[in-house]
């Protein structure tokens, strides 16, 4: 714990803790002293028991990416129906926490539970760093969304990422090089299911396009909704446009024609500074495959680079 009370309630660091001063535990409100020896980090330390059984994550990963935050939302204490817990982040309606160290199943969903119920969204960031290095977790040779994990956390079985809304679970997969950005994270968008409705994360997909951002509501916001949801809310953010696609037989001319040369655009849609995004579909019994565009033509979406090349962002479902 790095944050206490005074006597008259303010939030103090372990580092501006003084000696001789008495702090108290901002959940059960039990006398708390500061630890500030030279080998392990500064914080405080309970005289007595505390009323909070949950273990805290105190590792130097997560007290580094608690430092990213400011401190006004550093370790908020949560209360509902008279039980407190200490979030690691909390952010408007949103709850971060991060996971260096193993959590028993048991503890994972009771801290779900709280949470949801006192109305807050919750993120998972697990550090799985060493399990990438050592290629326990690797990316698929034919498809960069798809990965394999040879020995999943079990614990994560209770969250099926591409049915839930409430909870999320974001995988840090090589070291951080960026202070400023998240594109080391990954988000799992979907894991197999099992019989019993568990997840079953041996076989996970990501979106290589989405790179998860922990530091502004909409970010988290973004971080919970689906690959899909996302998308249709860049569409939505982008109007107007057109939507084209491929020659599929049966779809409407104005399909197939470019409004900027009149003539069919023969997939030229793909290196077009009109063009928002490509879209691959995948076929399915309901509805049909292949190649789409958004076209915004007149609107310049995308600069050319110095070799004249035009750089799209490009989407698979």
């Amino acid at each position: 714990m790095e944050y206490a009370l005074t006597a008259d309630h303010h939030r103090v660091h372990a580092f501006d803790a003084e000696k001789g001063q008495e702090y108290y535990c901002p959940v059960c409100g039990n006398q708390v002293i500061p630890r500030q020896g030279e080998v392990n980090s500064w914080h405080f330390a309970h005289v007595t028991s505390c009323m909070d059984d949950w273990k805290y994550d105190m590792s130097e990963w997560h007290r580094g990416w608690q430092s990213r935050f400011p401190e006004n939302v550093r370790e908020i204490v949560v209360e509902h129906r008279g039980e407190c817990h200490r979030a690691d982040i909390l952010m408007g309606g949103y709850v971060i926490e991060f996971q260096h160290s193993p959590i028993s199943a048991g503890e994972f969903e009771r801290r779900n539970k709280f949470y949801t119920r006192a109305g807050y969204k919750v993120i998972w960031v697990f550090d799985e760093t060493y399990a990438f290095g050592n290629e326990y977790i690797s990316s698929s040779l034919d498809d960069e969304n798809k990965f394999v994990w040879k020995w999943p956390n079990r614990m994560l079985a209770s969250v099926v990422p591409q049915r839930s809304t409430d909870i999320a679970v974001v995988l840090q997969l090589t070291e951080d090089h960026d202070d400023d950005g998240c594109e080391w994270l990954v988000k799992v968008e979907w894991a197999i299911v099992d019989d019993d409705g568990y997840a079953d994360y041996r076989r996970f997909f990501i979106d290589d396009g989405f790179a998860p951002d922990l530091f502004t509501e909409d970010g988290l916001q973004n971080i919970l909704l689906s690959k899909r949801k996302r998308f249709d809310a860049f569409l939505r953010d982008n109007q107007p446009y057109a939507p084209k696609c491929s020659q599929i037989k049966g779809n409407p001319r104005d399909w197939y024609i470019c409004p900027k040369t009149h003539d069919w655009h023969n997939n030229q849609c793909r290196e077009c500074q009109n063009n928002l995004i490509n879209e691959f579909r995948t076929g399915t019994d309901y509805r049909q495959g292949g190649l789409f565009f958004y076209c915004a033509y007149p609107r310049i979406i995308h600069e050319a680079d110095k070799y004249g090349e035009v750089h799209l962002p490009s989407i698979r479902f």
